[in-house]
C-alpha cells in the first residue's frame, strides 16, 4: 500500500511540474543558482590554508589510528558538486533536473551540517580566527568567514524553500471533502458554545 501511494504521489507531481513549465524553469534556475554559489563558497573553504593544514594533520593521525583521512561529509559534498558539474554540461528532463537539483542540495544541507559540527572543522574556523588577529593576513581571513555566512544564508533559503514546497504538497493532498468535514465539526462546536443545551 505504501508503494503504490508513493507512485500515486510520483504521478501527482509530475502532471503538476508538466502543467506549469515556467514556474518549473524558474524553481531549476534557483536551484542550480544556490548549488553553484554553495560550490564556490565551500571549495573555497576546502582550499583555504586552514583546511589544508587540518587535512594534512588528520592524514598524519589516520596512518596512525586506521581511520579515514577525509572526513565522509567532504567526500559526500565533492560527489555532489561532481554530479551537478556533469548536469550542468547535459541537463534532460526539467522534472528529473529538479529532483536532482533538489536532492543534491538536501545531500550538501545535511553533509555540511555534520562537517560544521565536527573537531576538524571546529579547529579550521579557530585557525582562520587567529590569523584574523595577523595584519598581513586579516582582509583573507575576513573573507573566509563571510564565505560561512554565505553557505548559511543559501542553505537557509534552500530550507525555507523546502518548507514551502512540503506545505504545499499537503495543502494539496487534502481532501475538499475532508475539509468540509472539519468544518462543520469547528461550527457545530461553536454553536454548541453559544447555545449550550438546556439541562
Amino acid at each position: 500500500m505504501h508503494f503504490e501511494d508513493e507512485e500515486k504521489e510520483k504521478a501527482r507531481l509530475s502532471k503538476t511540474k508538466a502543467s506549469c513549465p515556467k514556474s518549473l524553469n524558474k524553481e531549476v534556475r534557483q536551484l542550480s543558482k544556490w548549488l553553484e554559489k554553495l560550490q564556490v563558497s565551500i571549495y573555497s573553504f576546502f582550499n583555504s590554508k586552514a583546511w589544508r593544514l587540518i587535512s594534512i594533520l588528520g592524514k598524519l593521525a589516520a596512518v596512525l589510528t586506521g581511520r579515514e583521512s577525509t572526513p565522509p561529509e567532504e567526500k559526500r559534498i565533492r560527489r555532489v558538486f561532481r554530479k551537478y558539474n556533469q548536469w550542468k554540461h547535459g541537463r534532460g528532463k526539467k522534472e528529473q533536473d529538479l529532483e536532482s537539483l533538489s536532492e543534491w542540495l538536501e545531500q550538501v544541507d545535511q553533509s555540511y551540517g555534520k562537517l560544521s559540527k565536527s573537531r576538524r572543522f571546529r579547529l579550521a574556523g579557530r585557525i582562520i580566527a587567529v590569523t584574523s588577529l595577523l595584519k598581513f593576513n586579516q582582509k583573507n581571513s575576513t573573507g573566509h568567514n563571510k564565505q560561512f555566512s554565505k553557505i548559511e544564508s543559501i542553505l537557509k533559503d534552500y530550507n525555507i524553500w523546502k518548507n514551502k514546497i512540503i506545505i504545499q504538497e499537503q495543502y494539496d493532498s487534502i481532501d475538499p471533502l475532508d475539509t468540509i468535514t472539519v468544518t462543520e465539526i469547528e461550527t457545530v462546536f461553536e454553536l454548541y458554545e453559544l447555545n449550550p443545551p438546556l439541562k
